[in-house]
């Protein structure tokens, strides 16, 4: 392959990337097999960062006994996303709390591995650049210490949304990790995610503070 034939794919895959950088994505919120909410994903790559937003609403029912209003916000490094910033506005039913990090705070010498969270990693798989990766290392960084693990492509499956089949790829925590994250109280974030390049995540599921939530796109 000629030194033309490399930048014209380079020009190719930068240019189907930034497609993606500029998106919202709409769900369904289902809380316990009850649909009863709405929530959205908005993505921006400015420049050599990547800027997310995660907005969670409970309405009707779902409201009425377990009301959700969490905001999700984060800013990564790109093309590596590596996690500059994490804000987490929690408020589900009585629970409230605001959670944030940023990698200025901290004496990044002292890492093992860059910082990289949950949140980043789901975004960085919908990168085109990403498309073929089976594996990505997480690394949070909760009371002061980090905290390793991996994020893999467990299986392909078919899955049934909106009264269509979708041929999807499936990420979630190691076996190993899940364990991990249990003990710590993290969400094990897994997600089915269209077998496409760029990808598009069309169930996300993770835990809350009183049970699993899921997020079924429109």
């Amino acid at each position: 392959m000629n030194k033309k034939t490399h930048i014209f794919i380079l020009i190719i895959l930068l240019t189907f990337t930034s497609i993606v950088f500029s998106q919202t994505y709409k769900y369904n919120i289902y809380f316990k097999g009850i649909k009863g909410g709405k929530a959205s994903l908005s993505i921006n790559k400015i420049d050599d960062k990547v800027h997310a937003k995660f907005l969670l609403k409970t309405i009707g029912i779902v409201d009425k006994f377990y009301s959700i209003r969490d905001t999700i916000s984060v800013t990564a490094s790109y093309p590596d996303y590596h996690t500059i910033s994490l804000e987490r506005i929690i408020n589900e039913g009585n629970y409230h709390k605001h959670i944030t990090f940023n990698i200025d705070e901290i004496d990044t010498a002292l890492l093992s591995n860059p910082i990289r969270d949950e949140y980043t990693t789901m975004i960085m798989l919908m990168d085109s650049l990403y498309a073929d990766i089976d594996s990505v290392q997480l690394n949070l960084y909760k009371k002061s210490k980090e905290i390793t693990y991996s994020f893999v492509k467990k299986k392909y499956e078919d899955i049934k949304i909106n009264g269509k089949n979708v041929f999807c790829k499936f990420y979630a925590p190691s076996k190993n990790s899940s364990t991990k994250l249990k003990k710590i109280g993290g969400n094990n974030l897994s997600i089915w995610a269209t077998n496409t390049v760029p990808m598009k995540p069309i169930i996300i599921k993770f835990s809350l503070k009183y049970g699993k939530i899921i997020l079924k796109h429109e």
